[in-house]
């Protein structure tokens, strides 16, 4: 019953948030996953 509380609500809304920030930074990540397969081949040779 607890997880009803408004404070919970504010929990669920930050995490939404999060989510929202997130979805643009990941793409900037995987930018640089890109380069780091190429290293990986080189250590391949």
């Amino acid at each position: 019953m607890l997880d009803n509380t408004p404070r919970r609500k504010l929990i669920k809304i930050n995490q939404q948030k999060e989510n929202n920030t997130t979805s643009p930074l990941r793409n900037e990540i995987e930018l640089p996953l890109v380069p780091s397969t190429n290293n990986e081949e080189d250590d391949q040779k």
